[in-house]
């Protein structure tokens, strides 16, 4: 994060129109979650003080707990269900970068990249976080929003909540690994994880990646494997049944249609990696969902 956040910053290059592009509310204002599977459009950290319900994301169900926090990206797919006793807050953000001196990219946040977020994340507790996204929803009232500068101060509080949480997830991760790693090293591993986290990823081999990334094919297994505990080839697999999903849920194609897009060799390849994955072909799969994307 020291190459994304320096100490001293210029007001005048923070996000232009933060009031526009950054939303945030509360259990407490009446929201009522979009009560069906669809596809996010921007960047939500989603805190949950009291937990209570179910948040599906990317067709994977987790339980909503106390003082838990989701972190989603642009194109994953997600249904919350909160019980009327669940106690949240959200922020959604829409550009990907916030400027100050140097544009810090909300994908560059190890929260928001799928190697490191694993489903959600776990802290002792989240009053700090919850207090500096009521800031931010007290700024966003609209008696509020026509002040002068007062897009210089929801982005400020925007950027100090990302570091807050940031520091909290760091911590998690330190007490969690003793491992060390060059700067280098740091920077392929976020490389790999963009290319993963893409929603358009078809790519399905690891030397496809290394080729990216200039690196030998096991080499990167290898420093994947270390910083995550799994090495590239399962996160490329993760990727691409993903993805898989979606094309499935979003789309008209054929199964021939959908093995020719992901480069297998035809329809019998898709099924069989697709059931291997996931235990279900994925015809059965699509069945399933269809109530739920109708």
């Amino acid at each position: 994060m020291n190459n994304l956040i320096k100490s001293k910053f210029e007001f005048s290059n923070i996000i232009k129109d933060a009031s526009k592009t950054i939303r945030s509310k509360s259990y407490t204002h009446n929201y009522q979650p979009t009560n069906y599977i669809h596809r996010n459009t921007h960047y939500e950290i989603l805190v949950i003080k009291k937990g209570g319900g179910t948040h599906n994301i990317d067709f994977k169900e987790y339980p909503v707990l106390d003082n838990q926090l989701f972190f989603l990206r642009p194109g994953q797919m997600h249904q919350f269900s909160p019980t009327q006793e669940t106690e949240y807050s959200f922020i959604a953000i829409d550009n990907n970068e916030i400027k100050l001196n140097n544009n810090i990219a909300l994908s560059q946040f190890k929260f928001f990249q799928s190697v490191y977020a694993k489903g959600y994340h776990l802290v002792d507790d989240v009053k700090a976080i919850m207090k500096s996204i009521q800031q931010i929803q007290a700024e966003l009232k609209p008696q509020k929003k026509s002040k002068i500068n007062q897009d210089i101060i929801i982005s400020s509080y925007t950027v100090i909540l990302l570091i807050q949480i940031q520091q909290l997830f760091n911590h998690s991760k330190l007490k969690k690994s003793k491992q060390t790693k060059t700067r280098k090293q740091s920077d392929l591993i976020d490389e790999f994880n963009a290319l993963i986290d893409s929603d358009t990823n078809t790519k399905r081999f690891v030397k496809e990646y290394a080729s990216l990334l200039f690196v030998n094919p096991n080499y990167l297994n290898e420093r994947v494997k270390l910083e995550t505990g799994h090495p590239a080839s399962f996160w490329i697999n993760q990727s691409i049944i993903i993805n898989i999903k979606k094309a499935l849920l979003k789309t008209t194609k054929t199964l021939s249609e959908i093995a020719k897009e992901f480069n297998f060799p035809n329809s019998t390849h898709l099924i069989r990696f697709f059931k291997k994955q996931e235990n279900i072909t994925p015809l059965a799969f699509k069945k399933q969902h269809r109530v739920i994307l109708s």
